[in-house]
């Protein structure tokens, strides 16, 4: 081999060996941010993010260099900024999903009362204002009368207030409020918003506690008449994964499981468990049977109904549904209302807000 052949063989070496650390530095980078994201999408999973803000929060982390997207992790105060300066940047992501974004990742605290009034706001809260053919995120920075002052990073304060109606949206427990109104003054990073009394209200927003109350569940109907239905306007709650369709249940730990044969007669099964999480819609439990149990027993009877008593003395009785899902946490069971008195639902209501009422996040 001649020296030249030598020269050129190492240099070639050099070089794959370089392209191949090269490549290992990006895959382990690759990795390491993959991690990251994991970790942020479970922080958010836990503030309720319902599925279309989890993709705008993967399109935005994505988007962050590498130093970033590990001091985010570390930094709220950072995320937040880099978040919201995101957002701003987007004009294409809708203005309310904007708001309900900020709010499920960074609200201390949820606000139950209604807005109809700029009484109703509160300092900090983050809102969206459309005014002209402005569009940007806010925050409330005052109020009087009815006037709101907000802070508009964007707002570059650049001629007179313009005419014509503007928008006012905000996101609370009950679910989103357009206040209508218009500009009466603008200046750079800021604006005043005039309240003009009309107020829409959108969506419903539900609520729930963390409540362990010992809870009793009856058979309701003929065993297996449900093995080949779907009750009518059934559907999965919101934030529940589409790991296991409501007619599956648990894993029988290999027990033989037998299709009941149908009877016109309701089978006396009875189970019993302690309360976990309560919303106004479902609640989850743990029961005190094992999994092949239970496993066995939902495979005869779908239907149930339960007893359960509440805070205050108020003794709880509902029709419903008994649906098992795959969490990460293990086996989740669900007890889902079907047949409600308004009474009922109301009292249930009272409670969780006095217990601490959060956003519903049953899984």
């Amino acid at each position: 081999m001649s020296a030249v052949q030598y020269i050129s063989g190492t240099i070639m070496m050099l070089i794959l060996i370089l392209i191949g650390v090269v490549v290992f530095i990006r895959v382990s980078r690759r990795h390491a941010r993959d991690g990251h994201w994991v970790l942020l999408s479970r922080h958010a999973n836990k503030r309720g993010l319902r599925a279309e803000q989890m993709t705008v929060l993967r399109s935005f982390f994505y988007d962050l260099d590498r130093e970033d997207s590990e001091q985010v992790l570390l930094n709220p105060r950072r995320l937040r900024a880099l978040l919201y300066r995101h957002l701003e940047s987007h004009r294409e992501i809708d203005g309310d999903l904007k708001v309900q974004l900020m709010d499920r990742l960074f609200a201390e605290k949820v606000y139950d009362e209604a807005i109809t009034d700029v009484l109703d706001l509160h300092v900090g809260e983050i809102g969206h204002v459309s005014y002209g053919r402005e569009d940007h995120l806010a925050r409330i920075m005052g109020s009087k009368e009815k006037s709101v002052v907000l802070s508009v990073p964007a707002e570059k304060g650049e001629g007179p207030a313009p005419g014509g109606d503007a928008t006012l949206y905000l996101f609370r427990a009950a679910g989103g409020y357009r206040m209508h109104g218009r500009v009466t003054r603008r200046w750079q990073g800021g604006l005043s918003f005039e309240f003009n009394g009309q107020v829409e209200h959108f969506g419903e927003e539900h609520l729930m506690t963390q409540l362990a109350l010992p809870v009793v569940f009856e058979a309701w109907g003929p065993p297996g008449i449900l093995d080949d239905e779907v009750i009518a306007g059934d559907s999965k709650l919101t934030g529940m994964p589409a790991t296991e369709s409501d007619s599956e249940t648990p894993p029988n730990d290999g027990a033989a499981v037998e299709k009941p044969e149908r009877t016109d007669e309701p089978v006396h099964l009875e189970l019993h468990g302690t309360t976990e999480r309560i919303s106004d819609r479902a609640f989850t439990f743990v029961p005190e049977h094992q999994l092949a149990t239970m496993a066995r027993t939902l495979k005869q009877q779908q239907l149930w109904r339960t007893t359960l008593q509440l805070p205050g003395g108020f003794v709880f009785n509902c029709e419903g549904r008994i649906s098992a899902y795959r969490a990460k946490r293990g086996i989740t069971f669900v007890f889902r209302y079907i047949d409600i008195t308004e009474n009922a639902h109301r009292i249930l209501f009272s409670v969780i807000k006095e217990q601490g009422a959060e956003r519903e996040h049953l899984l």
